[in-house]
Formats: C-alpha cells, sequence, structure tokens
C-alpha cells in the first residue's frame, strides 16, 4: 500500500539511479515472472528508453517513475513479494554505487547493525526529495534500533531494503526486524523495531 493523501499535488522526486536499482531489483527478484512484476517492468521500459538513468543531477516525479512502477505490486505485500524486491533494491543501490559486495561496510563507513539502519535512513533522504517525501528516522536504545517511517512507499519494501542491508554486510539477519506500527493497520507512522 502506497501512502499518498492527495495525488493531485503529491510533490517527489527521485534520484535517477534509485529509479534504475528499483528495475534492476524487479529483474533480479526471484518472483519476476509474477505477473505483477512482468507489469512493473513493462511500465518501466519507457522510462528506461526516455531517461538517463544514471545520472545523479536527474530527478524524476515519483509518480511518474518509482511509484508507476512499483503500483502493480501494491495488492501483492502479503505475499512477500514487494518485500524481496526491497531486498534486491539495496544489492542494486550498492552495484551501481561501484561497490563490491565484500567492500559495503568499508566503503559505507559502516561498523555495525545500527550503522547501516542510520546508512539507508540518511540515503533516503538524499535520493527521495520533496515535500511529500516523508523520512526514515532511525532511534537507537541498546541493543535495538526502532525507525520510524513516514514514506509513501509500502513499508514492506522499506523493511526489505533494511533487511537486504543487513545481509549483504552480515550485520543482521531477516529475524531481527519486527513491524510494530503499520498506517495500512491505521496507525499514523510505521515503525519497525531491529534487534542487533
Amino acid at each position: 500500500m502506497f501512502y499518498i493523501q492527495d495525488r493531485k499535488n503529491f510533490d517527489v522526486k527521485i534520484q535517477a539511479p534509485f529509479v534504475m536499482a528499483t528495475i534492476r531489483a524487479l529483474r533480479s527478484s526471484i518472483f519476476k515472472s509474477t505477473p505483477e512484476i512482468q507489469r512493473a517492468l513493462a511500465i518501466a521500459a519507457p522510462l528506461e528508453r526516455k531517461y538517463d538513468l544514471s545520472r545523479t543531477d536527474l530527478f524524476l516525479p515519483a509518480l511518474e517513475s518509482s511509484y508507476a512502477i512499483l503500483e502493480p505490486l501494491s495488492k501483492t505485500m502479503l505475499t512477500g513479494t514487494i518485500r524481496r524486491v526491497g531486498y534486491e533494491l539495496f544489492s542494486q543501490v550498492v552495484a551501481i554505487a561501484g561497490i563490491p559486495p565484500a567492500n559495503v561496510k568499508t566503503a559505507m563507513g559502516i561498523k555495525d547493525g545500527a550503522d547501516i539502519i542510520r546508512t539507508i535512513c540518511n540515503n533516503y533522504s538524499q535520493v527521495v526529495i520533496g515535500p511529500d517525501a516523508g523520512a526514515l528516522t532511525p532511534t537507537a536504545t541498546d541493543n535495538r534500533v526502532t525507525v520510524t517511517d513516514t514514506t509513501w512507499c509500502p513499508c514492506q519494501l522499506q523493511m526489505g531494503v533494511f533487511l537486504g542491508g543487513g545481509q549483504m554486510t552480515g550485520l543482521f539477519r531477516d529475524t531481527a526486524v519486527v513491524e510494530k506500527r503499520c498506517r495500512s493497520k491505521g496507525d499514523t507512522v510505521c515503525t519497525y523495531e531491529f534487534t542487533l
């Protein structure tokens, strides 16, 4: 589910390489042959022809890019498809940045699980901009980090990105995260708690 109050006035732009990473994540997904992902890739194809998605200075309107691409998956959250796309998204962002998987921690200055969570939260605010972008806000206490998600993106996608980062760096497992609150269940924000 996407969290967009008013589509007419929705003002969010996404950095082009992040859109490219989303497309690559769909192509590398274990669910790539499903009708939903095939529809998403069909939507993505004209964007790839129209824009140079490698340009870091190019920001595309979210409704015409990432939202449009991911919209066919919005009804598949319960199957885990959209979480798995998020999982793949982290590795695609790393690949586009030219970072070998074995060097992710060094290249990104990551020492522990809390660092990877903070890095992902900070990167979101750099690649997704605009008054309606929302934020991923981490709060650390002892061996836990809670992320408050006010973004427009499906929470399952966001959790998948964190899990992909944890897996690639070896800093936490898929079982490390529990969703505590969810807007699709009537909460005002989504929150995820990581046990590190």
